[in-house]
């Protein structure tokens, strides 16, 4: 999901201050999921196997702590969720629109503003607009409406026309939202589990995509020439549109003690956590700089959501938004799954408390997403807005606080661990501060 947003990121930082961010971010993310792992240990009157982050919070920080953790922690799932749909929705989309193109072969064209250099695209296909093929020649399908008419991704329409916007927009959010549905409502997530190693291929192929994509087009890029088209900045002041991103992005505290629990040696956590954050450090900068600087057209051009760079008849881009879209989908339950657990747990002290309450919890769940796919599908925005609230609190907050109440215990807290994670916890506020300045 974030590989998506990432290849924009450079254009708000800075090519070379961006490249610093990632590494110090995975830096500062990896210390952090650290403290988490080893907080366990300091506690005598719990199993360090069967721990969640959120009880030692409570043991260290009270109840309140507690809360606050599992209040983040459903926040930045929840966010996620919101995200995913609107990928879904984009990559459903296109998938749908190139499905009948195939089938059904049109002369109907889209003039594009920019003819595409190496078959990318500065602006975005122009299929994604309502008012697309208006004068087409396409026969209606269902209820005297064309394809075009149907399939809709956005709302575009203005307010003087209430009647079509009625009849032709936002569609395609919906259908998943109904398609979605039923998938949520599984007692147990076991089975979509099996679908994991499909994380592996889509990362793979989009790594893959990349590096094809720059040894096909080249480098188009002057650090130097300010009036070159494809000019990139070393360092922008947007930077801290990167931070929040990224905080999202590295984010893996709340589940990390969950994911080792199963680990046949424990003992090899902590390399296997560096290893882990090296490699996501390494996908995330490489997918990002690859696509950056191999973009022929002016670098605003990039979307937040990289593939939107490609018309959907493209044959590379199709097959990855078809991979990433089964992988969301298979995913999303899961995520739900986490959600609904844990907020039945807090309320209900169960983790499953009936088939009411759980189509309940998904109704929301569908409509939210569907919701924001309709009318903010920014997912480059969600993602760094809600990697900051989040991440504020605990990617650097909760464990920050955690450890020093853990050292103060033990009687080793020195006024060096506490400036230095104090600074850690003012970092995580600083970030979610400047992402409304940016």
């Amino acid at each position: 999901m974030a590989k998506s947003a990432l290849a924009v990121t450079p254009q708000h930082a800075g090519l070379v201050f961006g490249l610093l961010i990632f590494l110090a971010m995975a830096l500062l993310c990896f210390y952090t999921t650290y403290i988490v792992i080893q907080s366990p240990k300091g506690l005598d009157n719990v199993d360090p196997n069967h721990v969640e982050f959120s009880e030692i919070c409570r043991s260290y920080l009270g109840r309140a702590g507690e809360i606050v953790a599992i209040v983040f922690s459903m926040f930045i799932l929840t966010g996620a969720i919101l995200a995913y749909y609107v990928l879904m929705s984009n990559f459903l989309y296109f998938t749908g629109t190139l499905i009948y193109d195939l089938a059904h072969p049109s002369n109907d064209t889209l003039e594009m503003q920019e003819a595409p250099r190496c078959n990318f695209h500065c602006e975005m296909d122009k299929s994604l607009q309502p008012d697309k093929h208006l004068n087409s020649t396409q026969p209606p399908i269902l209820f005297g409406l064309r394809f075009d008419q149907i399939w809709q991704l956005r709302v575009k329409a203005t307010l003087s026309d209430r009647v079509r916007l009625a009849k032709t927009s936002f569609t395609v959010p919906i259908l998943l939202a109904i398609v979605t549905f039923p998938l949520l409502n599984f007692k147990s997530p076991t089975f979509f589990t099996k679908f994991n190693v499909l994380g592996t291929v889509s990362v793979l192929y989009i790594l893959l995509f990349n590096g094809a994509r720059l040894i096909k087009c080249g480098v188009h890029i002057s650090l130097t020439d300010v009036a070159s088209e494809v000019y990139a900045a070393p360092f922008s002041m947007n930077f801290p549109a990167l931070t929040g991103t990224l905080t999202l992005s590295y984010f893996i505290h709340n589940c990390i003690l969950t994911i080792l629990r199963h680990q046949r040696n424990p003992e090899n956590n902590t390399r296997d956590l560096c290893i882990g954050f090296a490699l996501v450090a390494f996908s995330y900068i490489f997918v990002a700089v690859t696509f950056y600087i191999s973009f022929p057209f002016r670098k605003s051009c990039i979307h937040d959501n990289l593939l939107n760079n490609f018309s959907a008849d493209y044959p590379y881009s199709a097959v990855a938004r078809i991979l990433i879209l089964f992988q969301l989908i298979t995913i999303l339950p899961l995520i739900t799954f986490f959600i609904r657990t844990q907020l039945s747990q807090f309320v209900f002290k169960k983790t499953y408390p009936g088939l009411g309450y759980v189509m309940l919890l998904s109704v929301v769940v569908v409509t939210c997403g569907a919701s924001i796919a309709i009318f903010y599908p920014n997912i480059g925005s969600i993602i760094r807005y809600v990697g900051a609230i989040s991440g504020m609190m605990y990617s650097y907050a909760l464990p920050c606080l955690v450890y020093m109440r853990e050292a103060r215990i033990k009687g080793t807290l020195t006024p060096v661990k506490i400036v230095i994670h104090s600074l850690i916890i003012v970092f995580g506020v600083t970030n979610l501060i400047s992402q409304f300045f940016v």
